[in-house]
């Protein structure tokens, strides 16, 4: 499997031209979104897509491998360093289109690697993960995307009350628009609620009876952390899912029951 799992690193090159752009000046600031927005959809011209699924036996062995969860736990830990590269970078004297280049390839990661990215571990089970996602969505100010697609979307997805889901002949920029500002207010919506049931079973209105609040908290300490306790708290992770490949079937029904 892990030959396959070799095309997926491919993304991460966007990083290393990222830091070339945030290092460099004139066309290198650019070759981040060159590589984006030009080498590969020129390249899908030609390149025939693969139409097969993996089958059963394949897709419970990419389960267990860990290249895979390695590859998004790296979007954090590469995401944060290039931040700071940016931020830093953007103290130097300009010229305009420099300027755009360096903003716009930070964009670039920030919606890439942090929304999508930060989407797929706000599924996972373990609070750990959960918090790498937090801390990847909180590059682009998008915390609030964790609470209102996990309990507000998959709850009303393809309904009028669900602000992430297109009205049919619904103009594209209008839904785009529409979807970002009630998405906020829906994820407000969903906190809020939470806090007044706390409060109704005895809890104080503060920030540890806060869950979205101590949520961001956690990502933020995290976030601020060496690159090494990401690394630790992810072979921890790792180790526990591989103890849980190899817990007997019979063991695991009898946990459910």
């Amino acid at each position: 499997m892990h030959a396959r799992s070799l095309k997926y690193i491919t993304p991460l090159l966007v990083y290393a031209l990222a830091i070339l752009a945030f290092t460099q000046h004139g066309i290198y600031c650019w070759f981040g979104l060159i590589y984006a927005w030009v080498v590969i959809p020129f390249a899908e011209l030609f390149i025939k897509p693969d139409e097969r699924n993996m089958s059963v036996a394949e897709e419970e062995l990419a389960k267990k491998d860990e290249v895979y969860d390695w590859m998004l736990y790296a979007a954090v830990i590469l995401l944060y360093p290039t931040l700071f590269v940016f931020l830093f970078s953007m103290k130097e004297t300009l010229t305009t289109p420099d300027l755009i280049a360096r903003i716009a390839t930070m964009g670039l990661l920030c919606g890439t690697f942090g929304i999508n990215v930060g989407h797929e571990l706000g599924h996972r089970w373990s609070r750990f993960e959960q918090t790498l996602a937090r801390m990847l969505l909180l590059t682009s100010q998008y915390m609030h995307f964790y609470i209102e697609h996990n309990r507000g979307h998959h709850k009303r997805v393809a309904t009028p009350d669900d602000p992430s889901s297109a009205r049919y002949g619904e103009w594209v920029y209008g839904f785009y628009c529409r979807s970002i500002i009630f998405s906020y207010f829906s994820a407000w919506n969903i906190a809020n609620n939470d806090v007044k049931k706390l409060v109704r079973r005895g809890g104080k209105r503060n920030l540890k009876h806060n869950p979205p609040q101590v949520a961001n908290n956690q990502a933020l300490i995290m976030a601020l952390s060496e690159p090494r306790t990401l690394i630790h708290h992810s072979q921890k992770l790792l180790q526990r899912k591989r103890h849980m490949h190899h817990v007997p079937a019979i063991c695991v029904n009898d946990a459910l029951t």
